[in-house]
């Protein structure tokens, strides 16, 4: 995996502070991640691997620009936003002002590799012109790209090894996002699309989940801290996450639950209390749900 800081010419000489390092990840694919935060108006210009045929861009923070030489009009894309630019990519120009802060990651897809991968997207999407429009990104794509910048910046993996697992998000997420964008494009029913907004809130609810699971969280008292309505809640959650509000937070008490239970230094029904459990027939009870054995298996296994 080769990195290269293309940055370096606009912060050397001012116009910016921050980092856009492109990183070859593998044959056909290429990931460039930019924090910037510009101290002057300007344009920069990215030139283009010519293997280069899909460029999928994502809007963390601020707002992005940006035009082809071969192509005519701007395309912009803001927080929270997502654009997918199909072709054999020329050079890019990306605009920006005095003060504007962005941050962003775009993934370059190449024909050879990628080429059916795109050509089935296409024959399933709502219409080609749909490639150069915007659509807001959903929870589950955001905490994979927050898993992708953790895999990069992770000191401990084995150099040798971090190729394979970058490439192994990678692959992930773009299945996921092709797979929703397909779902954009032929939906005719079910659950509309979700807003930024609605977005932002529902990883905000999953996030006080993640911290408060053995508190004892309801669905309104959720809703009143996020600013959704319990029926946006309820359906967002499960479309965004794969689990109900409350399947989740049973999940990451088991979670935790055998984290305490594989030191082999606490009673069951101390590991039932410390993840938010009263009743532990209850606890048990969920244990075996999910891990198909008893805490208290486990715990002896652990004793042993």
């Amino acid at each position: 995996m080769n990195d290269t800081n293309a940055s370096a010419n606009f912060l050397s000489d001012g116009t910016a502070t921050g980092a856009m390092i492109i990183s070859n990840i593998a044959t056909d694919l290429t990931i460039c991640r930019s924090n910037l935060t510009f101290q002057k108006n300007g344009v920069i210009h990215e030139p283009r691997d010519p293997r280069l045929f899909v460029q999928i861009s994502f809007c963390l923070e601020g707002g992005l620009s940006w035009s082809y030489s071969d192509s005519s009009g701007e395309q912009s894309i803001s927080r929270c936003e997502s654009g997918i630019q199909y072709g054999f990519l020329e050079d890019c120009f990306s605009s920006f002002y005095a003060g504007q802060h962005c941050e962003g990651l775009s993934i370059g897809l190449g024909r050879e590799r990628f080429g059916e991968m795109i050509s089935c997207f296409r024959s399933r999407h709502a219409s080609a012109a749909d490639f150069g429009k915007s659509t807001v990104i959903s929870p589950k794509v955001q905490l994979l790209i927050k898993q992708l910048y953790g895999q990069l910046n992770e000191s401990s993996i084995c150099e040798s090894l971090r190729p394979i697992y970058t490439e192994g998000k990678i692959l992930e997420l773009l299945a996921v996002y092709f797979d929703e964008r397909i779902g954009m494009g032929s939906r005719s029913g079910g659950n509309p699309p979700l807003s930024r907004e609605d977005c932002e809130r529902l990883l905000l609810a999953k996030g006080i989940i993640d911290q408060k699971y053995a508190e004892q969280l309801t669905i309104s008292g959720l809703a009143r801290t996020v600013c959704l309505n319990e029926y946006k809640l309820k359906t967002g959650f499960k479309q965004s996450f794969g689990h109900t509000v409350y399947g989740y937070i049973v999940y990451k008490r088991m979670e935790a639950a055998v984290l305490l239970l594989d030191s082999g230094k606490r009673k069951v029904k101390d590991v039932a209390w410390l993840v938010g459990y009263c009743n532990v027939s209850h606890f048990i009870k969920a244990f075996k749900k999910q891990y198909g054995r008893t805490p208290g298996e486990i715990n002896r296994t652990m004793r042993d």
